[in-house]
């Protein structure tokens, strides 16, 4: 309560100068952590002894960080470093408009084998930048991996050997935000070595946005197209539909019915992020029908079963979703069924509730599916794009394309829980997979990696029918 009042006395203040920042980041910390204790399922999950050490590590040495907090804009700075630190794409905080800032020095880089090259330069910058395709060597004197793994890693994505995280690090070797280094200044100069193996310095500036000046991933319209001779580019972009999205995966689901003597099927997932699962297995029960897609279903799940931590969160849960403009006709009835059990679960003091399966449709013992099937990912496939990957590896002779995938913890089904200073959202999930076959942050790797530019259609496609045949 007391920190609830807090919250509350600074909000209404306007948080004026000389407020007490170091408060508020603490408070943020406290009501992140109880959340986490209250509600998510690794806090007593046995089988899971590592986080619950982070849980109290981890919240020891944030709280040691909001000493070094003297702005408004660096009060989440320890909050993000605390959350990253479970290394969970479902464990995130989202920052409120009002804390929406960028400082940007101009410039973004890529890997390369163990070196790190300039990807994009501003355009109009009021200080000479390094060109495009300079290798980076580093700021202020600190090596440019250094510079990543202290400076940006920490508040970003500390998992590795991902490919999409050694990208992310690149893209935001440059970028100070309220989340991103908020309590590490950006450098003065870096050190760059040019195209004629000259080595030059640069003086370091930065410009402030509100809005990130770096353009965010591409996004594909879903649909599916018909490239001739049998074969077929099906654009599985996106399992969280808002607006007319909703409809053109409607289209596609409805569509793949009449792919099913096809030659060659590409299912393309650039830009599918996560969302609803019930879309995937619409997709491939249009594809293959009720009794194929229950085959790759039990093939993908094995001896796996689920179990929701029971708690106000969890039984808020079905509500959230249930809201959800675009939800699926059979996700609703389940919302709905999950909703009283958990509601009863939490009457009699239960800890988990197992998810009741008994409705799943008898897999036969063999599958007759004929299409020859390619997939595609690019490396922030997450989430339910991973469990469609999951089904779609069961296809015999499915072939995995692009670049490798982003990873998740067997921890799924977000909720999202304000924090009490307005500032920002925290976002964890309800429920563990139990014994999941895909190990926790396991990625795919392809069996063949795109090293164009993935998001340059007209070129992968190209490519994929090469190799395909």
């Amino acid at each position: 309560m007391i920190l609830g009042l807090l919250g509350a006395a600074l909000a209404s203040a306007g948080w004026a100068q000389g407020e007490d920042w170091q408060a508020l980041a603490r408070e943020q910390l406290a009501f992140a952590h109880q959340t986490l204790v209250d509600a998510h399922p690794g806090a007593i999950d046995s089988e899971n002894p590592g986080f619950r050490r982070w849980l109290e590590q981890g919240y020891a040495e944030a709280l040691r960080l909001t000493r070094e907090v003297r702005s408004q804009e660096q009060v989440l700075g320890p909050l993000q470093y605390y959350l990253v630190g479970f290394q969970d794409v479902h464990v995130v905080l989202s920052a409120s408009p009002k804390m929406r800032f960028y400082r940007w020095q101009g410039w973004t880089a890529k890997p390369q084998g163990d070196r790190w090259l300039v990807d994009a330069v501003a355009k109009d910058w009021p200080t000479a930048l390094p060109p495009q395709g300079a290798q980076w060597l580093s700021c202020d004197g600190k090596p440019a991996e250094a510079a990543l793994r202290q400076d940006v890693m920490p508040y970003l994505d500390r998992r590795e050997p991902l490919e999409g995280q050694r990208w992310e690090l690149g893209r935001y070797a440059a970028m100070q935000s309220a989340q991103l280094r908020a309590l590490s200044p950006l450098p003065a100069s870096c050190r760059f070595r040019l195209a004629d193996g000259s080595e030059k310095d640069y003086a370091m500036s930065a410009r402030r946005f509100d809005r990130s000046p770096l353009p965010p991933p591409a996004s594909f319209k879903p649909e599916i197209r018909d490239l001739g001779e049998g074969r077929y580019w099906v654009q599985v972009a996106d399992f969280m539909p808002q607006g007319e999205r909703i409809q053109q995966m409607q289209n596609v689901i409805a569509g793949m019915q009449a792919l099913r003597s096809a030659k060659l099927i590409v299912l393309d997932t650039r830009g599918n992020r996560g969302g609803s699962s019930q879309y995937a297995t619409d997709l491939l029960e249009s594809l293959y029908g009720k009794d194929d897609a229950a085959w790759l279903e039990r093939r993908a799940d094995g001896d796996s079963y689920i179990e929701w931590r029971v708690s106000a969160a969890s039984e808020r849960y079905p509500q959230v979703a249930l809201a959800y403009p675009g939800l699926p006709a059979a996700t609703r009835v389940w919302a709905e069924k999950l909703q009283k059990r958990l509601t009863q679960a939490r009457k009699e003091g239960r800890e988990w509730l197992r998810e009741d399966d008994s409705d799943a449709v008898k897999a036969p013992a063999t599958f007759a599916g004929k299409p020859r099937i390619a997939w595609i990912t690019r490396s922030d496939c997450a989430s339910s794009c991973l469990m469609f990957a999951d089904l779609v590896k069961q296809i015999p002779g499915s072939v995995q394309l692009g670049q490798m995938t982003n990873a998740d913890t067997t921890y799924m089904d977000v909720t999202s829980e304000p924090l009490p200073s307005g500032l920002g959202v925290l976002h964890l999930p309800m429920k563990v997979i139990r014994h999941r076959p895909r190990a926790s942050n396991q990625p795919y790797l392809p069996d063949a990696h795109y090293d164009g530019d993935i998001d340059d259609t007209k070129a992968l496609q190209a490519w994929v029918l090469q190799r395909m045949g």
